[in-house]
């Protein structure tokens, strides 16, 4: 039985390996939001909020539903936009064109847990049109 046994494992941990390293980097630092259809007269706002004790280096990128980010022109800011955000602060990106849009979050060197995020919809008058919150 012992010889089974270490036949097995010696099989599986280089196949083990093997699947690790094709799979590419872990999403763990991630977080999005489902898509939301922004309309003529409406923009998105991507918010995200640091829950850790500690300063955290945050990624805020708006998408559109293909996965492409959206053009600089169009936004606030930089797209994506990188933050240095203290504990228990907040932060946004926002960009006004139209289309499917949803927000992806990168909090770098850490898990996700370290941050919550939501897409917001606004109309020009600012009059809330949606909220999709970040898993």
């Amino acid at each position: 039985m012992r010889r089974a046994s270490r036949t097995i494992l010696a099989t599986l941990v280089p196949v083990a390996a093997y699947a690790l390293a094709v799979a590419g980097p872990a999403r763990a630092g991630e977080r999005f939001t489902s898509w939301g259809p922004v309309g003529t007269g409406e923009f998105i706002v991507c918010h995200v909020v640091n829950v850790s004790d500690i300063t955290r280096t945050v990624k805020i990128e708006i998408r559109d539903g293909g996965g492409n980010a959206i053009p600089d022109a169009s936004c606030i800011d930089d797209n994506p936009r990188t933050v240095s955000l203290p504990a228990g602060k907040t932060d946004f990106h926002s960009c006004s064109s139209t289309g499917t849009r949803y927000c992806h979050f990168t909090v770098v060197g850490t898990a996700s847990s370290a941050i919550r995020g939501s897409l917001e919809i606004l109309k020009n008058n600012l009059d809330r049109v949606v909220v999709i919150p970040a898993e």
